[in-house]
């Protein structure tokens, strides 16, 4: 919601310019020239402003559940006087809307702390039947307004774009039945590529089920923020992680610890436990099971001769008595791993 209602007045008695962002760098609202917007931590305030001399602005933050960056321009006693009575005067403003704007109503949703009258005005801005691919961004936390800034650049009309945390972004990309991308996983590799072209960092792309209707969206949103937890945990190197992908995960992670610790001890033997200290076969091992068992492509991507592969799959064979070679042995190995993995992690 655009907040130049609130401003307008403002600049009516004071004759001053003012700008107002998100936290994150989005303008919601301005009086004229968008002033510069800057990335400030709240501990870098006093009493809730703050002067720069270098940049030739006074910044002040204002609300409490809905919370701005206001921007005017000059960095003098008098500026700072000023930004302090803005600062009340919006304040006293945004105590009266009756609910936050959108993207916050998004994020309360998503986060499944929205209330019933927050739900209510959201459902009213979709209509039914809904289209979107459900993804949770995850970046290092002091690299988000990076990532932010060019999602903005990236996303299309209809898509929704909403800052959940420090870290988290959640993505909703509007798609309909002539859409180029046949998956939200084809369009997660699309988008981790210009990431990866675009951004100095790490982004991890996480993937929830395609919403289909407005009751979709906090459960699509928790799934593919459980499928970066577990897909962090069991395929580190990996860069895109689908719920799909994740749902016998899901159902062994429901199990108690206890029960987990029980059945790695009936079923991990000394020879399995020694190839899950070995990083070399293990890796291999995974590379393996990612290429649906074929050993040439295999092979070609770990840059490895094929008799050497081969030579290391007998040996797991011979530590585990598993085959991974046939699919049945390869299920069998696949889930004992990631029973060991589990009950490591709930600790």
């Amino acid at each position: 919601m655009r907040l130049d209602f609130i401003l307008a007045p403002i600049k009516r008695e004071t004759g001053i310019d003012i700008s107002l962002y998100t936290l994150d760098g989005e303008l919601e609202g301005s009086t004229g020239a968008d002033l510069a917007y800057a990335s400030l931590r709240p501990d870098e305030f006093s009493e809730g402003v703050r002067s720069d001399a270098k940049a030739g602005n006074t910044y002040f933050l204002a609300g409490e559940r809905h919370k701005v960056l206001g921007v005017i321009s000059g960095s003098g006693k008098e500026h700072r006087n000023y930004a302090v009575m803005i600062k009340r005067i919006v304040e006293n403003e945004l105590a009266t809307l009756s609910l936050p704007d959108f993207n916050e109503r998004m994020r309360l949703l998503l986060s499944g702390a929205a209330n019933e009258t927050q739900i209510v005005s959201l459902k009213a801005n979709f209509a039914e039947p809904l289209n979107y691919y459900m993804f949770a961004l995850v970046c290092p936390q002091n690299k988000q307004v990076s990532l932010l800034a060019f999602m903005r650049t990236f996303k299309e009309n209809g898509d929704i774009l909403v800052r959940i945390d420090d870290g988290t972004i959640a993505y909703a990309r509007a798609c309909g039945a002539d859409d180029e991308y046949q998956s939200a996983n084809e369009f997660a590799t699309v988008l981790q590529d210009n990431l990866s072209e675009e951004l100095p960092f790490e982004v991890k792309i996480c993937i929830g089920e395609v919403v289909r209707k407005f009751e979709d969206f906090e459960p699509s949103f928790s799934h593919a923020m459980f499928a970066c937890r577990y897909g962090k945990l069991i395929d580190p190197a990996a860069s895109v992680y689908s719920y799909k992908d994740y749902v016998l995960i899901k159902l062994l992670s429901e199990l108690p610890r206890e029960k987990l610790t029980r059945y790695r001890s009936m079923l991990l033997d000394k020879g399995f436990e020694e190839v899950l200290k070995d990083a070399e076969l293990m890796s291999t091992a995974e590379m393996f099971m990612k290429n649906s068992l074929n050993v040439s492509e295999t092979s070609r991507l770990m840059y490895m001769h094929r008799n050497t592969l081969i030579y290391r799959l007998d040996k797991i064979e011979k530590a585990t008595g598993l085959n991974i070679r046939n699919f049945n042995d390869a299920f069998t190995f696949r889930m004992l791993t990631l029973i060991h993995k589990l009950s490591s992690d709930k600790k």
